[in-house]
């Protein structure tokens, strides 16, 4: 049974997230004690902005996918205008996430 577009753009949005979050625990674990905490500030930034200008990000990356859609594999046009605003929510919810991590570690 193939799968429709909304099951197969949300499947690929899923992946990059998931692989997004693969590449952060090896940062978040290795990171000395001593930098832990202002990255992890900046991670916190950086996750909040991306959280609350993610609808805005997403129309920009999307429109700038349909204007060049050869650099980015039709990967824009695969997740759509709402995939991409969701990608940079989870973007911005893992960098929180890792950001707070980073935090609490040496408390820990």
């Amino acid at each position: 049974m193939p799968m429709d577009k909304a099951l197969k753009s949300r499947v690929i949005l899923i992946c990059v997230l998931v692989l997004m979050v693969a590449g952060m625990i090896p940062v978040v674990l290795m990171l000395p004690l001593e930098v832990s905490r202002a990255i992890g500030v900046v991670l916190m930034v950086f996750g909040a902005f991306n959280v609350l200008l993610h609808r805005r990000f997403g129309r920009i990356y999307f429109k700038w996918g349909q204007v060049a859609p050869a650099l980015g594999f039709d990967f824009w046009n695969c997740i759509g205008e709402d995939g991409a605003q969701l990608l940079f929510l989870g973007i911005g919810i893992i960098l929180v996430a890792a950001g707070s991590l980073l935090l609490i570690r040496p408390l820990l």
